[in-house]
């Protein structure tokens, strides 16, 4: 095959994938097809320029010639429905199309009973196994099935790494792929809720900003809930209920009690209690 065939582009039809394929955020073709993009069978984690968008391309009989599966996340970033024709080529990343941190928010897909605990730790061992070499870029929406509880990933930020600028020939191709690049072992992967998110909590070490992460805090929250004029079970908040111990100590001085609240926003709340309890015990 020659060079320029090999750099030509496929039209091919879009076909829905299985749910197993699905969550693999691969895209599908036949194999005689992968022959065809000039991939060889045995290459590890090519990939495929489908439209505007590369992806992780993978052989499979599922997929007919002349076709590529793609899930809905896909279909929807490509702005393709089914049966419609694509450009698909292959993609040849630069030297530098690597990833030093990227930034996932959390949320549950469509509706799911009860509260979720996400341990972001495993979550990125999971997910760096079924992702590696895969590109991302800010705003590309990915499922997982994630111990039995189905994700959706967002990519929230992405950057990218610097070090094959210092070696010098990868300025052009850091400014054709500003916010894009592969997951590899090296990348930083963190995670933070998405926006109304609230039947998902965060723990580990991969939560963005440090500490876990929940929505049910910040969502409940108000300022006339913070100012705690009467200290009776009834009038205090659920989440306030393990601290009270610490706060009697402050419950003669009401202005002491506000501004613990008040700094609660700003910081992480058992640290907030530590530094203005031992403020008070050395003052009194």
């Amino acid at each position: 095959m020659s060079p320029s065939q090999r750099e030509s582009s496929l039209e091919l039809a879009v076909v829905r994938l299985s749910k197993d394929l699905a969550f693999t955020n691969k895209v599908f073709v036949s194999p005689s097809t992968l022959t065809a993009l000039g991939i060889p069978s045995n290459k590890k984690r090519p990939v495929v320029q489908v439209g505007p968008h590369p992806y992780v391309v993978e052989a499979h009989p599922y997929v007919k010639d002349g076709q590529i599966g793609l899930n809905r996340f896909q279909r929807e970033e490509t702005e393709l429905s089914l049966a419609a024709p694509v450009s698909v080529k292959n993609f040849r990343p630069p030297s530098n199309f690597v990833l030093d941190t990227i930034e996932f928010s959390v949320d549950l897909r469509r509706s799911q009973n009860g509260s979720h605990k996400v341990n972001t730790n495993q979550l990125a061992s999971v997910l760096y196994k079924a992702m590696k070499g895969q590109p991302f870029e800010p705003g590309r929406k990915h499922p997982m099935n994630f111990q039995g509880t189905k994700l959706e990933l967002t990519c929230k930020n992405a950057t990218p790494s610097v070090v094959a600028l210092e070696s010098g020939g990868s300025e052009a191709a850091s400014a054709k792929y500003p916010n894009m690049g592969r997951l590899v072992r090296s990348t930083a992967i963190s995670f933070s809720l998405a926006e109304g998110a609230s039947a998902i909590k965060l723990v580990g070490d991969r939560v963005e900003g440090g500490g876990a992460g929940t929505n049910l805090f910040l969502s409940d929250l108000t300022l006339k809930s913070l100012v705690l004029v009467d200290w009776e079970r009834s009038s205090i908040p659920l989440f306030v209920e393990p601290l009270l111990p610490a706060f009697c100590l402050l419950r003669n001085c009401e202005n002491w009690v506000f501004l613990t609240f008040v700094v609660c926003y700003s910081m992480d709340l058992l640290d907030a209690v530590k530094h203005l309890l031992l403020d008070r015990l050395v003052k009194s």
